[in-house]
């Protein structure tokens, strides 16, 4: 489990923000201040709080090929990839 400030938490950030690009080419440019990291059961969970008020959960099915980018202001998009 991680939860903490976003600057020393760089592989969350960095794991969200590579999702984004590369399943819908989305680029975040406010500053990242919050992150959580963690799994419960055969779900992983990441989720990064930013300074514009913007929150972005994934949720990642570890044992399941549906698998869902969680919500970004109330949308939700499947990842194709495996991350």
């Amino acid at each position: 489990m991680e939860i903490g400030a976003a600057d020393k938490s760089r592989e969350t950030v960095e794991y969200v923000a590579r999702i984004l690009k590369e399943e819908r080419d989305i680029v975040i440019t406010s500053k990242p201040l919050e992150v959580s990291r963690f799994q419960v059961e055969y779900i992983k969970m990441a989720d990064v709080f930013y300074e514009s008020g913007l929150a972005i959960n994934v949720m990642y099915a570890v044992d399941d090929p549906k698998k869902l980018a969680g919500t970004i202001r109330g949308s939700f998009f499947v990842i194709k990839k495996e991350y």
